[in-house]
């Protein structure tokens, strides 16, 4: 990114690192380079804040993603971490949040794909299935209320 480096307070990662991907580019796979940018960017004790489509990350995953950004130089903050949602039902806001503060500079060892692999990776679930798997996020109305799971 085009930034200096600790010089932000925030980074936020919003509905797009699933877009990123696995395969090398050089040492790390592109979705690691955009974590270790975030912490390239934020000031020690930033905030970094990744959400993702719910149907993208499961509860399984959600927790290696967590013991990823760990390794990448971060501490979560667990009462704004998890499965969140709207307490509007028009909106249909539903995503996982990983919110994270930095603590470190990452680990010079690139991260096991294991701790940042999302159900959209799994190459064997077709388009049909994945299009069911990740429900549109374009709902009527503006989420202004949610609630962690």
């Amino acid at each position: 990114l085009p930034f200096m480096s600790d010089l932000y307070d925030l980074a936020v990662c919003s509905n797009s690192l699933n877009d990123t991907s696995l395969e090398l580019d050089g040492e790390f796979n592109e979705r690691e380079l955009a974590i270790r940018e975030a912490n390239r960017i934020l000031k020690d004790g930033g905030y970094y804040i990744l959400t993702l489509p719910r149907g993208v990350v499961s509860e399984e995953q959600g927790e290696k993603v967590q013991a990823g950004l760990q390794h990448l130089g971060f501490e979560i903050v667990p009462e704004f971490t998890g499965f969140a949602h709207s307490t509007d039902p028009e909106t249909g806001f539903n995503v996982y949040v990983a919110t994270a503060r930095k603590v470190a500079e990452p680990s010079p060892d690139p991260l096991d794909k294991k701790y940042i692999e999302l159900v959209i990776d799994d190459r064997t679930v077709g388009r049909k299935e994945r299009k069911k798997a990740f429900p549109s996020q374009r709902k009527k109305g503006i989420c202004t209320e949610f609630e962690f799971e």
